[in-house]
């Protein structure tokens, strides 16, 4: 019976469901990736979201990186076949991960700020480059800001995804987090 009650306590979701309003903002998040992505977009993770505006359309970028393993975003970052699109990143005020999840998140935007677009759905927060990333160090620092936009929000998967773009950042000679520190630390 512990074992149950602990099972409950760590993942509720388990046991009740997802909160309608966490599925639906989900799906409107899809479809705006859907409908505003492009092809050559860089994600990071294989976020539930990406999988849901895949389902809707098949063009949606399929670049991703891996959140975990440095040694092979970065491999994947080197293979690319010319410049790279515009940075996608997912964070999630919900996600068991967090030390408190939430159904709602605020609007925040990494540095520069005109850099970056920014948007909520629910417990959602999107970031994305405004423009293209084009070089691997571009990208790995402004992946960085993005994360650290997460550590600031208390996002328990920014710090595991700030490690894999510093890892990956060092692994190419680039120090994207030292930049992105010296670039957020002037709000």
């Amino acid at each position: 019976m512990g074992s149950v009650a602990w099972a409950f306590e760590k993942t509720p979701a388990l046991f009740l469901g997802e909160p309608p309003e966490r599925a639906e903002a989900r799906a409107e998040l899809a479809s705006w990736l859907a409908r505003t992505g492009r092809p050559d977009d860089v994600l990071l993770g294989y976020d539930p979201v990406f999988l849901a505006a895949w389902r809707q359309d098949p063009s949606f970028s399929r670049f991703v990186l891996p959140r975990a393993d440095a040694r092979l975003a970065a491999s994947r970052l080197q293979e690319a076949e010319g410049p790279l699109g515009r940075g996608v990143w997912v964070l999630n005020a919900a996600a068991t991960t967090n030390g408190e999840q939430s159904l709602s998140i605020p609007l925040r935007l990494p540095r520069p700020a005109d850099a970056f677009e920014a948007r909520t759905f629910g417990p959602y927060l999107v970031l994305r480059t405004r423009e293209p990333t084009g070089t691997p160090e571009r990208y790995l620092r402004y992946a960085a800001a993005a994360m650290i936009v997460g550590k600031t929000l208390f996002i328990g998967d920014a710090d595991i995804n700030f490690q894999t773009i510093s890892r990956a950042a060092a692994q190419l000679g680039y120090e994207a987090s030292a930049s992105a520190s010296r670039s957020t630390s002037s709000r």
